[in-house]
This record gives structure tokens, C-alpha cells and sequence, in this order.
């Protein structure tokens, strides 16, 4: 066997490589995108329809702004965005579903949660994405709220 079949074999057997049906063209937003919604597709109403990825946008904008005037140094715009919309089973939001965004960037933690100003449980096929649909509740960086 030569070196490279035994390196092929080797990382085939400890699972370091990794398969995927996707084209080998596609770039990291259509990734991003794609784990998102399946990040969202056992979650309520709102999250089903094909404007919900505009209505995460609006997400991302609205903390983006927030941060810009409370706290520059947090950052909520970038490829390593974790995004996920999250049932509140206990505390001041109990029953409604929460969007947490969180950034790790530069060694550095960026961190929201962001309170849904429509129904999450009706689609957001209507809404506009360019209007105010988000409210911060909670905002970090590095741990600290700002």
C-alpha cells in the first residue's frame, strides 16, 4: 500500500473526512445559509416559509446596530455566526421563542438574544424585513452586557 492510500485509509477510518452531497463550488453563505435552515426546520410557523432567511438578516442587522452604538467592539457581522432560534421554557420570556446570535471572532465572544416583535407562531411570509421585527434582550461581549 502506498503512503497515500495508507494516509487516504487511515483518515477514512478516524472519520477526518468528511462527505457532503453538496457541489464542491458552493461558498461558505450558501453553506451558512443551508445550516440555518435546517437549523430552523423543526421550529415554529414563522421559521417555514422562504422569507424567514430575510427576517434573520433583520436579525442580524438589528444587533449589528445595536452593537455599533453601545459597544463597537462586539461584532454580529461575519462567517462565524451561530444563529438559532430558541423555545424559552422558564424566565421572562416563557412560551416565545428567542433568536440567539452569537460571534466568535479574534478571540473575542459576541453574544444576543433577540425577542421576535411578531408572531413566531403564524408565518413570516408578510413581513417586512426592512422594518423593525427584533428586540434586543440581552447583549454580550466577552460576557459582559452592554
Amino acid at each position: 500500500m502506498k503512503k497515500t492510500q495508507l494516509s487516504l485509509a487511515l483518515f477514512i477510518s478516524l472519520g477526518l473526512i468528511a462527505c457532503s452531497d453538496e457541489p464542491s463550488n458552493s461558498t461558505n453563505t450558501e453553506n451558512l445559509q443551508s445550516q440555518e435552515a435546517s437549523a430552523f426546520s423543526d421550529g415554529p410557523e414563522s421559521t417555514m416559509s422562504a422569507n424567514w432567511q430575510y427576517v434573520v438578516n433583520n436579525a442580524k442587522r438589528t444587533i449589528d446596530k445595536y452593537a455599533t452604538e453601545r459597544n463597537p467592539s462586539a461584532v454580529f457581522i461575519g462567517r462565524n455566526l451561530q444563529v438559532d432560534f430558541i423555545r424559552q421554557y422558564g424566565g421572562d420570556h416563557e412560551g416565545r421563542y428567542l433568536l440567539k446570535i452569537v460571534n466568535e471572532h479574534g478571540g473575542n465572544t459576541s453574544f444576543s438574544m433577540l425577542l421576535p416583535l411578531f408572531d413566531e407562531h403564524a408565518s413570516s411570509e408578510e413581513l417586512d424585513d426592512e422594518g423593525r421585527l427584533w428586540q434586543v434582550v440581552e447583549a454580550k461581549f466577552n460576557g459582559r452586557s452592554f
